[in-house]
């Protein structure tokens, strides 16, 4: 047993120094890049696109305005924001550049946490065909995702696929004819369409990579997976542990995203925290079998689902882009989490497999319930 307390405490030290890194990055898992849904209508020769985002202006800037804009435009918070987005928009129609007009902003109504921004753009003519090139991730983070959805004045529904815009992927092209044409008789006419898809991917399975993004870089949700399955078990558990999550933060995911529940962020935030700790510290106890422990699992679920919820909720999205983007969504968060599982569970089983495997497990989870106490702290 003393030649096991070194070994122990050597391979503790850089997973220690490991979990520092991840505390800090776990303190901000849900304050990173933001997903924004924009509203782009057009109404003959006229457009007017409109920007749903928490992102906030970036400091230091000095322009107020752009040539077109708003000239009521201040240098301070929104209305500088909003004069930020006129000025990285790029709005062409049938080839022509549209110019901007005035540019304003609402502000948040609780519980949403996110301002829109509205531009008018005048065009030459009639609107055909247009292309959206939208610049903003310059300010709004590299990282972000603007969701874009067509509407053509008159009609009741959008009318086109909505199409997801990424720093990679800046420009979205829309037929206008083709989606009036929809809007009307609910099918486009032969080979037409209503959103050009090299440029953006169209529909919400644009979601997808967005939720594989989110759960990989939501190092809290990953640590609480990690002291699921840190005790080990039979493959059998560990599937019901992992689906019982699954099924729990799915529920909540639904719930939260589509309003019928709201719950503020930031106790939400302390409670994943909180999460982290139980289950390191029934690790350390061991007090509960694993055959219960998907229990537990589910119970938390629900309690990460809300925070899944957030990065959508926050945004505004409207309920008929709400539906099935939600659902691709989920379906990244899966299957991120799945590969994290996929590669924890025979990196653990390794570890167990040498000399002093057996105090990997609970000098891990002393390490986690020491991080998830730094996380609740800061959090508070």
């Amino acid at each position: 047993m003393t030649g096991l307390l070194p070994t122990a405490f050597a391979l503790a030290r850089p997973i220690a120094a490991s979990l520092v890194v991840l505390a800090t990055c776990a303190a901000q898992a849900h304050e990173g890049a933001p997903t924004s849904f924009a509203s782009v209508t057009v109404d003959d020769a006229r457009l007017h696109y409109s920007l749903t985002t928490t992102s906030q202006p970036p400091p230091g800037d000095p322009r107020s305005g752009s040539p077109g804009a708003s000239t009521g435009a201040t240098v301070g918070g929104p209305a500088r924001m909003a004069s930020l987005v006129a000025r990285h928009l790029r709005i062409e129609a049938d080839g022509h550049r549209c110019q901007p007009g005035a540019a304003d902003f609402e502000p948040p109504v609780p519980p949403r946490l996110s301002t829109t921004y509205n531009i008018e753009f005048r065009c030459p003519a009639t609107i055909r065909t247009l292309r959206v090139t939208d610049d903003s991730f310059d300010f709004i983070g590299r990282g972000a995702h603007i969701l874009m959805q067509l509407q053509v004045a008159g009609q009741g529904q959008p009318t086109a696929e909505p199409v997801l815009l990424a720093d990679e992927r800046r420009s979205a092209a829309f037929d206008i004819q083709a989606a009036a044409a929809v809007a009307t008789d609910g099918r486009p006419p032969s080979g037409s369409r209503t959103a050009a898809t090299e440029e953006a991917p169209a529909g919400a399975i644009g979601f997808l990579p967005l939720g594989i993004q989110h759960i990989l870089e939501g190092w809290d949700h990953l640590l609480f997976l990690l002291a699921l399955v840190l005790p080990g078990g039979s493959l059998g558990n560990l599937v019901r542990i992992v689906t019982a999550f699954t099924i729990a933060h799915s529920l909540t995911l639904g719930a939260a995203a589509l309003g019928l529940v709201t719950i503020p962020a930031a106790p939400v935030e302390v409670l994943i925290a909180l999460s982290i700790g139980w289950v390191a510290a029934e690790n350390l106890a061991r007090v509960k079998p694993m055959s219960r422990r998907w229990a537990v699992a589910f119970a938390f679920g629900l309690i990460h689902g809300f925070g899944f919820a957030n990065v959508l909720r926050d945004i505004g999205l409207p309920r008929d882009a709400l539906l099935s983007s939600l659902l691709w969504f989920n379906v990244g968060i899966e299957f991120g989490q799945l590969v994290v599982v996929l590669l924890l569970v025979p990196a653990l089983a390794w570890l167990r497999g040498l000399r002093s495997g057996s105090s990997v497990p609970q000098a891990l989870s002393a390490l986690i319930l020491a991080t998830s106490v730094v996380l609740v702290v800061q959090r508070l």
